[in-house]
């Protein structure tokens, strides 16, 4: 299990409600690419757990969510997580209560500054302590580190591409928004150019700069810069890489494998950060592969799907349905099971009714979410499906904390849609394999 892979997948989870937070984040990881030899649901339990509680934590200010590896003995490697943030933190009532919810009850948070340190046990095989520590400054600002010493090895790879100053073009018209991703294409030899508009990339291009269009063109989406407005941009040489970069669940995902652009999920991950500089650098490209962007390839393993419903036929539904689109499928018959399998095989996908005896599907959904903000189930979307046709049910389930709300009968192509909004597919190695 590659950490850094794993890491970036985890801040990708949480960057959503980051952003509804008003929160802009800056994402790094340092060290070399290590396997970890753990169980891969257990490790992103925990990286969820931490990186959530600092994000419920705060509003309207700037987090720092970074990862690192370090050699700490024979076959031992210390790997250490820190999300640190400043701005609007809640009031020492509010912070508690979080911390109550993410299971880290009892820590007393009162007062303007506040440094505390504790131990708690990982169940792993061998078993491996985490040292946690807290620390609040001035009432503004809060720090949360996880680290521990865990078995791994050292992945086998390349030196870093370098881009030798080929121009990089990034758009985003929030301060801050792309920080990390101009800070890591800087490491890598990239000339970065900030735009803060399509329209002003657009003038940059029909003035014709003297050293012609950028080799990258990177654009994180929001309200008026979107996958539409990038491919109508012209003036684009055919070498220009365009890469629009949104959050997790952006319905932009679904056009993956449809347009020409290429479309990412922030934070970038080091191989996608690395690839950008091969297609630049003489050492991983020629003169005539330089001429022409990369084409946008992208793959999905089978995924598992745990479709909830009480009526035998809804469940024979759910399960043609899903297999039809190439996923495993797990059947409950209310959410009492459902939590039970989620606690014992978590799925990459929760399907779940609504109207269910026992334990509805509104009150399973809270209860997977209190699991997961405990680290006790690692994350994983969760959509409706249901026969309720009103905004007021939609309303309820997003509420309780589903990602997505499709309605009875289900139409494949929504729910084909809707997965690939939610699992969206994945970029292709240069090998042409999915990621690990």
């Amino acid at each position: 299990m590659d950490f850094s892979e794993l890491f970036t997948e985890s801040v990708r989870q949480v960057r959503p409600l980051a952003r509804a937070r008003g929160l802009v984040s800056f994402f790094d990881y340092r060290g070399p690419n290590i396997d970890l030899a753990i169980d891969g649901d257990l490790m992103r339990s925990a990286m969820h757990r931490l990186l959530l509680t600092l994000t419920e934590s705060m509003e309207q200010g700037f987090v720092t969510l970074s990862a690192e590896a370090a050699v700490a003995g024979t076959g031992r490697w210390l790997v250490t997580a820190t999300a640190a943030g400043t701005g609007l933190l809640a009031p020492d009532d509010a912070l508690a209560r979080v911390l109550h919810r993410h299971g880290m009850g009892g820590v007393d948070v009162a007062g303007p500054d506040m440094h505390l340190a504790w131990r708690e046990s990982l169940a792993t095989q061998p078993a491996a302590d985490v040292a946690l520590s807290l620390h609040k400054v001035q009432g503004k600002g809060l720090a949360i580190t996880w680290q521990a010493a865990l078995s791994a090895r050292l992945i086998d790879e390349p030196a870093p591409a370098q881009a030798d100053g080929a121009r990089a073009w990034l758009v985003t018209d929030t301060p801050g928004g792309l920080d990390s991703v101009d800070y890591r294409l800087r490491r890598q030899g990239w000339h970065v150019t900030l735009l803060r508009s399509l329209h002003e990339a657009q003038a940059l291009l029909d003035a014709a700069p003297p050293a012609g269009p950028p080799m990258l063109l990177l654009v994180a989406e929001s309200a008026r810069t979107t996958l539409a407005g990038l491919e109508r941009l012209t003036q684009l040489s055919p070498a220009t890489w365009r890469l629009l970069a949104v959050v997790n669940g952006s319905p932009a995902l679904q056009a993956r494998g449809s347009t020409q652009v290429d479309v990412r999920v922030l934070p970038l991950s080091r191989a996608e950060i690395d690839a950008l500089a091969r297609h630049v650098d003489p050492c991983w490209s020629t003169a005539l592969s330089r001429q022409t962007s990369p084409v946008p390839r992208y793959g999905q393993a089978m995924r598992r799907v745990l479709a909830v419903d009480d009526h035998p036929v809804n469940q024979l539904v759910m399960r043609g349905l899903l297999e039809l689109l190439g996923c495993e499928v797990e059947l409950a018959a209310d959410g009492l099971q459902a939590i039970d399998c989620c606690r014992t095989r978590p799925p990459d996908l929760v399907l779940m009714d609504v109207h269910m005896p026992r334990l509805d599907g509104l009150e399973a959904t809270r209860q997977l979410r209190s699991l997961q903000r405990q680290g006790m189930v690692p994350p994983f979307p969760i959509v409706a499906a249901t026969a309720m046709h009103s905004v007021q049910g939609r309303q309820d389930c997003l509420a309780a904390g589903m990602d997505g709300y499709l309605e009875k009968p289900l139409d494949v192509q929504a729910l084909n849609a809707e997965i690939h909004r939610v699992l969206p597919m994945q970029p292709l190695h240069r090998d042409g394999h999915l990621p690990p």
